[in-house]
């Protein structure tokens, strides 16, 4: 599991508990929810294409900043995700 992976099903799970739909475009949470799905998606599907990474990490910074913006998360409870993320993917290694 990669570090991207972990944290995006994590948010995923914190969307479902807050009822949040996913629709793209919809308002702020809702397309965010959106993302995390495709994000998901973009990670199943076996590739070397370095551009989805880096595509799904700025997908990921996007979500974030939302989150923050809207007073789910504060900064460092969101650098903490990423922190237990990595550790996590660093652990099954």
């Amino acid at each position: 599991m990669t570090p991207e992976y972990g944290i995006l099903t994590f948010y995923r799970s914190e969307f479902v508990r807050l009822k949040i739909e996913a629709r793209r475009g919809g308002v702020a949470l809702q397309h965010c929810a959106w993302m995390i799905e495709e994000c998901l998606t973009m990670l199943t599907v076996p590739t070397q294409d370095r551009e989805v990474f880096f595509k799904v990490n700025r997908w990921i910074g996007f979500v974030q900043g939302v989150l923050w913006k809207e007073g789910i998360y504060t900064v460092d409870q969101l650098r903490e995700h990423v922190t237990i993320a990595k550790g996590v993917s660093n652990a099954a290694v």
